[in-house]
């Protein structure tokens, strides 16, 4: 008799989809370092967000309608959006100075950015150990970087500023997503960036000419490509965490860095050196150890509150 293969949990599933999810910000990534040997750091962004807009419009009206354009909070959509545009612009803009997995490496500082403004912003508890795992990732950075060495100079400081806004943008992200459809938040993430740059863009070209690049028609299907990953990408993430807790996916988003290293070898046939390989294993074991310290305090807290509500009630 055949065999039948078993559901996969949601648990599973949700591990699954933070997978594809980090394969495929790893090949975003580098199909952008891969433009910007062509074209400039705003006009390659203005491709991934035009695009990004429109996919999310020709696939999500049909079963929204005038919903996807309706949000509570548009201020907070616009925020949110300048912060993630912010974002692309200083990664787009260190890509063209350094490799794939050297970026993914120091931006990846970026869930210890998290743990350290959840503590001076939302006034998160963060322990001690928690702020030892936030130092040790910064250590990490510094066998990336090698300050004197002149490994990548001060392009190194595009990504570490870069995960500051993403830090930013993350936290503002947790305060106020459950106010609007993320379909509709995802829609306006793209608008938002193709505004943006649909503005600056000319601004710039004017002032500087080499800021626009007539696009060359093989490159075309790669510049509208990058849009309708990050809409894909972004879309992953929500179902992701739809079926899997936060605290359990967290840890899966450093698989990014294999995948960055993977595709950077494949489309520019370069691999890390010994001190970046180092320097990416420390800010990733600094990271999965905060998350894991970040998991085990919301667990005595929630063990804390659910002991509370066992005692007895006594009135006088």
């Amino acid at each position: 008799m055949p065999t039948t293969l078993s559901p996969l949990t949601p648990l599973t599933k949700g591990i699954l989809l933070i997978l594809c999810c980090s394969a495929t910000f790893a090949t975003l990534d580098t199909i952008a370092a891969y433009m910007r040997q062509w074209y400039p750091a705003m006009q390659v962004a203005w491709f991934r967000y035009t695009f990004h807009a429109l996919a999310v419009l020709v696939v999500a009206v049909p079963f929204m309608g005038k919903r996807l354009f309706k949000v509570s909070r548009p201020l907070w959509q616009v925020i949110r959006g300048v912060l993630l545009l912010t974002c692309t612009l200083l990664t787009f803009t260190a890509l063209g100075f350094m490799q794939v997995a050297e970026f993914t490496a120091l931006a990846f500082v970026t869930p210890l950015v998290v743990t350290m403004l959840a503590g001076l912003v939302l006034k998160e508890r963060v322990t001690p150990l928690a702020w030892v795992a936030v130092c040790t990732g910064f250590v990490g950075v510094l066998i990336v970087v090698r300050p004197g060495a002149g490994a990548l100079g001060w392009a190194a400081l595009l990504p570490i500023v870069m995960s500051f806004f993403n830090g930013g943008f993350q936290i503002f992200t947790r305060k106020y997503a459950a106010h609007d459809d993320p379909v509709s938040t995802l829609f306006y993430t793209g608008l938002v960036g193709a505004i943006g740059c649909s503005v600056f863009l000319p601004l710039l070209s004017i002032s500087v000419p080499a800021n626009w690049v007539a696009p060359q028609s093989a490159h075309l299907p790669l510049l509208v490509l990058m849009g309708l990953i990050a809409a894909a990408g972004h879309y992953l993430i929500i179902l992701a965490f739809r079926l899997a807790p936060a605290s359990t996916l967290a840890p899966m988003t450093y698989s990014q860095m294999a995948f960055a290293v993977f595709t950077g070898w494949l489309v520019f046939n370069k691999l890390p050196d010994s001190f970046t390989i180092l320097g990416m294993v420390v800010i990733a074991l600094a990271g999965l150890f905060a998350a894991w310290e970040h998991r085990r305090v919301a667990r005595k807290v929630k063990e804390s509150k659910d002991a509370d509500a066992q005692l007895p009630v006594v009135s006088d």
